[in-house]
């Protein structure tokens, strides 16, 4: 019945992205592939914020399904990317389906194209950083954001989100270092001193 009311909305509004995306999920969930990568072409080609952002979509929606389906995700992902190799979107969008199922080989190699494309994106920065956080590759991590924030105005912010990832791999006194950072730059910064509180107090 969803696939029916989708496809039926689809042919009233042909530049409707939200019945191709229920389309593409039914069509993964039954292994036709060629459907969902044309459904999700679609949404890529046809997303206001472009090509890079609809691979964005496309990641987060595929990014939903269950294990089961993860290498018939990234398959379909991968495909999408090649057609696009200049763009940036298409590596990022393999990167986050890579982390998503926990093929980090993968995500290693797709956010270092990504970076590649565009060297001076925050976002494929930030990808990269949590890729290595993955890789238990902390120092490489902490270096992108040491450079990252000299020139970024939420400087304390992007410390405060970096030493959450820490803690949440459990690299207790890297996230520490980041929180102790963030106090030297801004005294009594509150956020920071809660989390240093509460990590004292565990």
């Amino acid at each position: 019945l969803a696939l029916q009311a989708a496809q039926r909305w689809l042919a009233l509004d042909g530049k409707a992205m939200e019945p191709r995306e229920v389309i593409a999920r039914i069509a993964l969930s039954r292994g036709d592939l060629a459907t969902t990568s044309a459904q999700a072409q679609a949404i890529i080609e046809g997303h206001a914020g472009g090509i890079d952002e609809g691979f964005r979509i496309v990641a987060a929606i595929l990014g939903q399904s269950g294990p089961a389906l993860a290498d018939d995700v990234i398959t379909v992902v991968q495909q999408l990317a090649a057609r696009y190799p200049k763009q940036a979107g298409g590596a990022h969008a393999v990167a986050l389906v890579a982390l998503r199922f926990q093929r980090l080989p993968l995500a290693d190699e797709a956010s270092k194209q990504a970076l590649l494309l565009a060297p001076k994106s925050r976002d494929e920065k930030l990808l990269r950083v949590g890729v290595l956080v993955k890789l238990e590759r902390v120092a490489e991590a902490t270096e992108i954001i040491d450079a990252l924030v000299k020139r970024d105005a939420q400087a304390d912010e992007l410390r405060l989100a970096f030493a959450k990832l820490l803690l949440e791999a459990n690299h207790r006194e890297h996230a520490r270092s980041q929180l102790q950072k963030i106090l030297k730059r801004t005294p009594a910064q509150p956020d920071a001193m809660f989390a240093l509180g509460v990590m004292s107090g565990n």
